[in-house]
């Protein structure tokens, strides 16, 4: 079996943002707060979540740049991929303002960071609408979680409450559509979801 970069990236990125809330301090408030903040600017463990951001988003652009060049996938489909790792990667590099307040903070910095979050979500519904237009064995699973993702992206932008949660669920979704159902067959997803369960 081919290794499968989509589902080390996710499995890493999950390992960093446990890390991460295990080490939160009591302000932080998992509901409120977002992931994004675990890595904020002059939070005392900002490393975990931003190595977290940089491992998924390196890795991921990797695995994407060496099936394009093997010519192993469509390159319109993978486009967006490409882009989302990237952004994903760029907001590891540059973080989000602090979520306690009085500390001091780079507003060019936060929003290199905002820019980058917004692309990668951006390039992710994209991805997810590419999909499926191209794919016509899963289609209707594509166009679903394309729905999914835009209604979470579009709570995520107007809610003034619970921001952390609504992030949450969306990386949830993400990560699901990333590990099931991207770069695998039908015979891999039944084998990671073993994996997964067991």
């Amino acid at each position: 079996m081919d290794f499968k970069y989509n589902v080390f990236a996710v499995f890493v990125f999950v390992s960093f943002i446990i890390v991460a809330h295990i080490l939160a301090i009591d302000s932080y408030d998992w509901c409120e707060h977002t992931i994004s903040e675990l890595a904020a600017q002059n939070y005392k463990d900002r490393l975990v979540m931003k190595s977290g951001f940089i491992l998924f988003g390196g890795i991921l652009f990797l695995g994407v740049l060496r099936k394009l060049l093997n010519k192993q996938s469509d390159f319109i489909a993978e486009l967006s991929i490409v882009f989302y790792a990237l952004a994903v990667f760029v907001s590891g590099l540059y973080s989000t303002k602090p979520f306690i307040r009085g500390l001091h903070y780079s507003e060019s910095e936060a929003l290199v960071h905002s820019i980058a979050a917004t692309v990668a979500g951006t390039s992710f519904c994209m991805a997810l609408l590419i999909f499926s237009i191209k794919d016509n064995k899963r289609r209707f699973v594509h166009a679903l979680f394309f729905v999914f993702a835009t209604i979470c992206s579009a709570l995520f932008m107007i809610s003034e409450q619970n921001l952390g949660l609504i992030q949450k669920i969306m990386y949830l979704g993400s990560f699901i559509w990333l590990v099931l159902f991207y770069n695998t067959n039908s015979k891999q997803r039944v084998l990671i979801f073993i994996l997964l369960c067991g």
